[in-house]
This record gives structure tokens, sequence and C-alpha cells, in this order.
């Protein structure tokens, strides 16, 4: 398995270069599956290192996994029943270690799981 890519086919790490070239202040992914988010956000760490601006963050979706085509969630997509604030708050807490300053959520989280991350002790935004 190689370097993680955007569904474009690009690496992250290029694509993270190519935006913060183009005056980006943040680099922040969103709607993919909650474990691949983290391989992204290690190769954009590693992109960023070498630039002034520090900020990077995601937020994952709850759709359940999908098999790969051009199409990415063409259609309804069903929510994940395994992804409550609680558990979605696992993954936060993985992301914040890998180094995001940033954290949010995309399809299928909700205001609660957002309340859930604000009302964690456990995370502390690097800035």
């Amino acid at each position: 398995m190689g370097p993680p890519e955007l569904r474009s086919g690009e690496p992250v790490a290029d694509a993270v270069k190519a935006t913060l070239a183009a005056g980006a202040s943040a680099i922040l992914f969103n709607c993919s599956q909650p474990g691949v988010m983290g391989e992204a956000l290690v190769a954009a760490r590693r992109a960023i290192a070498a630039s002034d601006k520090p900020e990077a963050g995601l937020g994952a979706n709850a759709f359940l996994p999908e098999p790969p085509s051009d199409t990415p969630y063409a259609g309804i997509s069903e929510i994940r029943k395994d992804l409550d604030p609680q558990n979605y708050l696992k993954w936060v807490k993985l992301w914040v270690e890998q180094g995001a300053t940033i954290v949010g959520g995309c399809c299928g989280i909700g205001p609660e799981h957002i309340a859930a991350i604000k009302a964690s002790r456990e995370i502390v935004l690097a800035r």
C-alpha cells in the first residue's frame, strides 16, 4: 500500500504542498471514513512541517463503507450504527494525537457528536 491519496488519485502530500503554495491557512479533510482519515492527516502534517501554516484537521462521515467507484456516495448511503457520539469521540482523540488542530464532522455526524467533542476533557486542540 502506497501513500494516502485523494479520491482523484493525487498523493495527499502533493495536494497539501500545492494547497499551501496557493495560500491556504489550513488543510482540512472531510467526508471520508474515519479509518482512513488518520493516514491523510499524518501525510498532511509531514508536508505542513516545512511551512509556517500549522493548522490541519478533518471531519469524517458516518456512512457505511462502499466499494470503490468513480462516483463515491452517488446514492443515498446508510449511516453506521456503531458511530455514535462516544465512538466518534474515540476517532477524534486519535486524530488529535496524530496532529489535528481542527476537528468536526461531515455527513451523519450531528450536533450530538460535536457536543461530545466539546464536552470532552481529554481533547485539547493545539494552536
